[in-house]
């Protein structure tokens, strides 16, 4: 998140000449076991607070995951 905010703050003050390499990326963690799913939620219920990951969307839900990447889903049971 550091990191994030740094490359933030030079892009809105001018000091990057080449900002080709900065792009924002969808991205999903996926996690199995409980202990994973709790430090995921975890981790979930802290970021969403910051306002460079206030989008961010957390879910359990089988059926939602599907629509999200159906073929990570796929031939799992609920």
């Amino acid at each position: 998140m550091t990191s994030r905010q740094f490359w933030a703050y030079l892009l809105e003050n001018g000091k990057l000449a080449d900002t080709s390499f900065i792009n924002t990326t969808p991205h999903m963690s996926f996690v199995w076991g409980q202990g994973n799913c709790e430090f995921l939620k975890k981790r979930y219920e802290l970021l969403k607070e910051e306002p460079l990951f206030n989008d961010m969307v957390f879910s359990e839900d089988f059926d939602e995951i599907k629509k999200w990447a159906p073929l990570l889903m796929e031939g799992r049971t609920k």
